[in-house]
């Protein structure tokens, strides 16, 4: 096994600390895992640190891993190029349903919306908290395709529901959203 220094960090600007490293050669297959360990005794604040991969497609993914003291380490079962990368930005959301302001024309209207996160990424569900007029709905989250869905638990009354979706990605960063729509049966 050969570990590297990458020179050409890919994706990224700005975020990777350190160096890349590329454990390899990649067309050796692993009859078990490996760990990969970076030394964080430079960094000061290591709560948005993760360990990634860099992927066939030259996008960083998020390692399963842990901070103690000084260390952060990762079981992988890929070789590949790894770094310990900050992840500062807050994950985004698109494309809500009910949209904003509209009305809908049935008492109980999907509420779903697609969230993006530039790196760490939305781990489950249980990363995601949705709010109807206040009450807790069961978010359904596929990491796969980014989009959440839900329904209320009732049907809702005619007139304004305000809706509130709260998430964070998997390096702790916090969005909320605010929004309200209209139900008018007929």
């Amino acid at each position: 096994m050969q570990i590297e220094p990458v020179k050409k960090v890919y994706g990224i600007s700005g975020d990777v600390l350190g160096r890349a490293y590329a454990v390899g050669p990649t067309s050796v297959p692993l009859a078990r895992s490996i760990t990969v360990s970076f030394d964080l005794e430079n960094e000061t604040d290591k709560s948005r640190l993760g360990l990634y991969r860099l992927n066939d497609k030259n996008k960083w993914k998020w390692v399963d891993s842990e901070i103690s003291q000084n260390i952060i380490s990762a079981e992988s079962d890929f070789v590949g190029t790894f770094a310990v990368i900050e992840d500062t930005k807050s994950p985004r959301v698109k494309k809500i349903y009910p949209p904003k302001g509209k009305t809908v024309k049935t008492a109980l209207p999907k509420i779903s919306c697609t969230i993006e996160d530039n790196l760490s990424g939305i781990k489950d569900d249980g990363n995601v908290t949705v709010l109807l007029d206040g009450q807790w709905l069961i978010p359904e989250y596929d990491p796969e395709t980014k989009r959440l869905e839900t329904y209320p638990r009732s049907a809702l009354a005619n007139g304004q529901h305000d809706l509130v979706i709260k998430f964070s990605d998997r390096a702790g960063n916090e969005r909320s959203v605010f929004s309200y729509f209209f139900v008018k049966e007929r």
